[in-house]
């Protein structure tokens, strides 16, 4: 399932993200303060081929895998591509910006190690978490986990926030188990179905978040999210 030299595997999913070089090297300096055998796996779209393809030769010299997309097919696709590629004991996903602090790595990490956890999760509605953005987007944030929780049977608090850590077996197996196989962001709410179906148990960490004012999501990305947990309903919990 893993090669026993690669502790930890970080994916990172990534549309157009222009400060990918920043970004990516944020993420590399916390993974080597953890002092063990990792790899990072960028999957990523950007409409200008050529682009991608000029970001994934700098980062190769740092030691990161970009793969480049020819089709925008959503985040859940490229995580889930990701995790494919994946050679790592724990598979750990991130968002490519830096919204997220990268301290979150060590933190997921360092979690999951204590060995009662099958996947640990970043909670932004933790107690302890510091979240800097927008009323309209926290607003917004909190009405989308409303409908996920009056709808779903899941024992994830929080999750959209784009950072957890996954024995690489339970992902591997949630990846086999998926049903309607979402590619857009609904595909976490799937991933929290088949994970109570597992029986694995989930923790939760707190987390730092400064997004900035605008949000790159769109209200059609909004009408396939509410679509696409439709489709989870009708699959997952027909009658």
């Amino acid at each position: 399932m893993y090669e026993d030299k690669i502790e930890l595997s970080i994916v990172i999913p990534a549309y157009e993200e222009l400060r990918i070089l920043g970004t990516a090297t944020d993420k590399l300096k916390v993974a080597k303060t953890l002092g063990i055998p990792f790899e990072i796996i960028i999957i990523a779209y950007y409409r200008v081929l050529g682009l991608c393809n000029a970001f994934s030769r700098a980062l190769g010299r740092l030691h990161i895998d970009m793969i480049c997309m020819n089709e925008n097919k959503g985040k859940g696709y490229n995580i889930f591509e990701g995790v494919e590629r994946a050679r790592g004991k724990y598979i750990l996903y991130i968002d490519a910006d830096d919204d997220i602090d990268p301290e979150i790595i060590k933190a997921l990490y360092e979690r999951i190690k204590k060995g009662d956890c099958d996947m640990v999760y970043a909670n932004k509605y933790h107690e302890d978490s510091i979240v800097d953005r927008s009323t309209f987007r926290n607003i917004g944030s909190k009405i989308i986990n409303k409908a996920i929780h009056r709808f779903f049977d899941i024992d994830i608090k929080d999750t959209q926030t784009g950072a957890k850590i996954y024995k690489a077996d339970i992902i591997k197996s949630i990846d086999q188990m998926r049903r309607v196989r979402i590619d857009g962001f609904a595909f976490e709410v799937e991933s929290a179905i088949l994970l109570r179906k597992l029986g694995a148990k989930p923790c939760d960490i707190p987390v730092k978040i400064k997004a900035p004012k605008r949000s790159s999501v769109n209200f059609s990305a909004i009408f396939q999210f509410f679509k696409d947990l439709k489709k989870l309903k009708d699959v997952y919990y027909k009658r």
